[in-house]
């Protein structure tokens, strides 16, 4: 099976760290492991996926535009650190945007609990699994959200 290797982070400051090593090295070897062909990495550096800011301009739309052209015919796998790498919105969106991916025979996987996401298997326990994770997420950032605009009142008040 051909796969694609999908990383992000959503800060510059959070891409001098070991973000990009971190993620590709996670994903290349349990690529390896499950015996995938990766065809091609997507990096989106500095891209928040809180607003779905990712999936409108980044490496990920990309790859969304192509699935839904068509460019893999014989199936891909999008393989992910985590569920949260590919969508921090709200666990209806990251919900709906998964069944859109797998509707177009894209394979879902994430290196963390040795998840597979496709069209085949989503029953209700993975159902109740992804939307978990994805409110959990969210609910993540929103409060960086709302942590960091505070940050900023209280600068500008200086």
């Amino acid at each position: 099976m051909d796969a694609v290797i999908y990383v992000r982070w959503s800060s510059a400051e959070q891409g001098k760290g070991s973000s990009l090593e971190r993620q590709l090295g996670d994903c290349r070897r349990h690529a390896a492991a499950k015996g995938w062909n990766v065809v091609a990495e997507l990096v989106d550096d500095g891209v928040s996926a809180f607003r779905g800011r990712h999936a409108a301009v980044g490496e990920l739309a990309r790859f969304v535009a192509d699935a839904e052209a068509g460019a893999y015919p014989q199936g891909v796998t999008l393989l992910a650190e985590k569920l949260d790498r590919l969508s921090r919105e709200s666990a209806k969106k990251a919900f709906a945007w998964l069944v859109h991916m797998t509707d177009l025979g894209v394979v879902v996987a994430t290196v963390d609990g040795d998840r597979q996401y496709h069209r085949d298997n989503l029953d209700m326990q993975v159902i109740i699994e992804v939307i978990v994770k994805a409110q959990v997420a969210n609910e993540e950032s929103e409060k960086k959200s709302s942590r960091l605009a505070a940050a900023w009142a209280i600068k500008r008040g200086r």
